[in-house]
Order: structure tokens, then C-alpha cells, then sequence
């Protein structure tokens, strides 16, 4: 190219990007296209040779040097190559031929200012090989992640079966204790009944002569729905270790069970009992001794039926005295 004459505007603007004068969106411009475009690519390599071949045989405008000089200053070593061929195949062509000659046009060799704008073969076989190690490190991550899912799933599994396990064991463990504990009472109040028949039959024998037991009726002193009566007294000795109370409960049949509570004016939650059974038209409650001080007492009687909560019945008064009290 002599003097790097730029009429055409394209190859002006080659020029401007190779020198370094481009504006950022001409270098973009440029970019854009020397990439996808092969025959672009190759233009501006020639565009290069041609500025460098004019620049070392002092073809190149005094405006243009400058420049060429700060954006191939890395290409040093090539120039100067450039220029010492040239000066070599001058002189040998001198040399040779005394009578003159059209000068031939010594191209410098093609030094590359872009020798990374065209991806190599192996650049792309080791961007590929790349892609598939990572592709490899991937699946092999997510199938680890899915089987350590998996394993987890299997363990939570197998402890909800353990916990399910646990809870029908303890379901059976309280409906054995709650068997157990009506088994017992039911002994109990048959042990209570046949002591009192034995006494009331003035029959002679320990159980009738210091009883351990005191039998409570619940029917006069009653405060129920609203109404009050007066308390029912009971005499007691250090001898009683049980109370049993008797209560009618004919008029409620159509509760599964009966739950009781006991309170004091100064105590609550004295005693309670869930889950009694009638014995006919009458419950019977059996409540140590030791837990009924003297003092005065409510007894409220509750009604219980499966999915509901208990139903108040009734409440009952009564008070322990002392026997040598008065």
C-alpha cells in the first residue's frame, strides 16, 4: 500500500482501528465483524502487512507514524526484521542487476498484530475437552446429590416406621396400664363390698371391726346445674386408708365413660379420675384417704365421649371431719 491511501471508508476505518485512533464503538463495530466474517479477517490481516511494510520502507505518511509507532511498539522486534529483509533483498537486487530496474515491491513478512482473533484447532479441542470433563464433573456431582437424596429419604422412611413402631407400642403400654388399672378397681371395690356386707351381716373379723375403708353416697348434698344442697358429712378415723363414693348416674347413660374432680376452697385439682366405668345405674370411685384432709370439697362429675370434650354432670358436697370432732 503506498502511502496507506484510505479513500474507501471501510479501509480507513481498518486503518484507524490498527493504529489505535478507533472509537470504542468503531473497535466494537470492527470486532463484530472480524469475527464472524472470514474474508473480513483476512482484509485486515493484509491491511496490517501493507502498514508495516510502508512503515519500514518510509512509505507511510508523517501523520500515520507516530501513531504506528505506539500501536505496534510490542512488534518492535518484527519491524526491524521487516526492515533489515528489505534492506537486504534491496542491496542483493542492486547488486545483481547494474541497469535499473522497476523496484519490486518487498512485502514484509506476514507479522501477525492478531494472531488470536482465529481460534486454532487445538484451542477448540481443548475447549471441548474442557466442556465434557466439566459435563462429566457435573452428572457425576448430581448423581451423588441424588443418590445421598435418595439415602436420606430411605432413613427418614425408616425412622417414621420406628417412630410409628414406638407410638402403637405405647398406645398398647396405657391400654394395658388403663386395663390393669380398672382390673384393680374393680378388685378393690369387690373387696370393699364384700367387707361391707360382712359388717352390715354384724359378722365378727378384722375387716369388721377396723374397716380401712369408708363408704361415701353422693346423693343428698348435691350442687347441680345451678342448684345447692347441703354438704354431706363424713366422719373419718386414722384408720380409713380409702374413700369410695357412690353416685347414680341413671340419668346419664348415654356417656361412653365418667371422669371426676376433686377441689377445695384452698387446694385445686385435688384429685381426678378419667375414664371410669358405671357399674349398673351407679358410678363408684375409690380416692385414698391420705389426699382428702379434713376440709370442705366439690366433686364435679364429668360425662366423656369419644371426640368430644367432657360434658359437666353434676357437683357434689361434701366435707371430712375428724371422728373425735364435734
Amino acid at each position: 500500500m503506498n502511502n496507506v491511501i484510505v479513500g474507501d471508508e471501510q479501509e480507513a476505518l481498518m486503518v484507524r482501528y490498527l493504529l489505535g485512533l478507533a472509537t470504542e464503538e468503531e473497535r466494537t463495530q470492527v470486532e463484530e465483524r472480524y469475527f464472524s466474517e472470514s474474508e473480513y479477517f483476512d482484509q485486515m490481516l493484509a491491511l496490517e502487512d501493507s502498514l508495516i511494510d510502508d512503515f519500514v520502507t518510509g512509505r507511510m505518511p508523517a501523520e500515520q507514524q507516530s501513531a504506528f509507532s505506539e500501536s505496534f511498539r510490542f512488534r518492535a522486534d518484527d519491524i526491524r526484521f521487516a526492515r533489515a529483509l528489505c534492506q537486504a533483498v534491496t542491496k542483493k537486487k542492486l547488486d545483481a542487476e547494474p541497469k535499473p530496474r522497476p523496484r519490486p515491491r518487498v512485502t514484509a513478512p506476514r507479522f501477525r498484530l492478531l494472531p488470536s482473533l482465529r481460534p486454532s484447532v487445538p484451542a477448540v479441542a481443548f475447549v471441548a475437552l474442557v466442556f465434557v470433563a466439566l459435563s462429566i464433573v457435573l452428572l457425576l456431582k448430581n448423581q451423588s446429590l441424588q443418590n445421598r437424596l435418595s439415602q436420606g429419604e430411605r432413613r427418614l422412611s425408616e425412622l417414621k416406621g420406628e417412630a410409628d413402631a414406638a407410638q402403637q407400642e405405647l398406645s398398647q403400654a396405657r391400654s394395658q396400664r388403663e386395663s390393669l388399672a380398672e382390673d384393680l378397681e374393680e378388685e378393690r371395690n369387690k373387696r370393699i363390698d364384700a367387707e361391707s356386707l360382712v359388717q352390715s351381716q354384724g359378722q365378727s373379723g378384722s375387716a369388721a371391726a377396723t374397716p380401712d375403708f369408708k363408704t361415701i353416697v353422693l346423693t343428698a348434698a348435691v350442687v347441680s346445674r345451678g342448684a345447692t344442697g347441703a354438704a354431706t358429712e363424713v366422719r373419718t378415723s386414722k384408720d380409713v386408708r380409702w374413700y369410695r363414693f357412690h353416685m347414680s348416674v341413671k340419668a346419664y347413660d348415654e356417656y361412653e365413660s365418667y371422669r371426676i374432680l376433686i377441689n377445695s376452697s384452698e387446694r385445686p385439682d385435688v384429685f381426678g379420675k378419667p375414664s371410669l366405668k358405671r357399674s349398673g345405674a351407679s358410678l363408684k370411685v375409690v380416692v385414698p384417704a391420705e389426699v382428702l384432709t379434713p376440709d370442705d370439697y366439690i366433686l364435679t362429675l364429668y360425662g366423656e365421649v369419644t371426640g368430644a370434650p367432657p360434658v359437666e354432670l353434676g357437683r357434689y358436697s361434701f366435707r371430712i371431719k375428724e371422728a373425735s370432732d364435734r
